[in-house]
């Protein structure tokens, strides 16, 4: 890490950045279209809200799995592995036909989500990634309030 180039630093912290930005997001999204999942699968407010549950249940998992997974492989495979599979899982969500599978997808991308949240600080070096990565950890959670 200390022959690591100021640019390639920048580079990890923006890319940290974005992993931690699209899994926030990715967690509450649901709940501007609630609506138009009631009508289209023809479930209850309860089931809607519980969409948005199971992400963050998973949330709540992952990182038993990601943090000892990542010192015994390492971060990198990861991060690759986990943020492929939660792109897969959001997909399998969004092509979903009933609400089993929204509630199932749903779980598995907040595990697999919660890589990047679980597994982005070490990587980063001081003094560009503390300061940048403290600054959108405290975005992203206050955010949503």
């Amino acid at each position: 890490m200390q022959n690591w180039s100021r640019a390639y630093r920048w580079w990890l912290t923006l890319f940290s950045a974005i992993l931690i930005i699209s899994a926030s997001f990715a967690s509450s999204a649901p709940s501007g279209i609630a609506t138009n999942l009631m009508a289209e699968f023809h479930f209850s407010q309860e089931v809607a809200t519980l969409t948005i549950a199971l992400f963050v249940f998973g949330f709540t998992v992952g990182p038993f799995f990601w943090g000892p997974l990542s010192e015994q492989i390492g971060r990198r495979p990861v991060f690759i592995v986990s943020f492929v599979a939660f792109t897969g899982f959001q997909a399998g969500c969004a092509l979903s036909k009933n609400t089993a599978s929204i509630l199932i997808f749903r779980l598995l991308s907040g595990t697999f989500a919660a890589a990047p949240l679980t597994n982005s600080g070490p990587p980063l070096p001081s003094p560009p990634g503390a300061f940048v990565f403290s600054m959108i950890l405290l975005l992203t959670k206050f955010s949503s309030l």
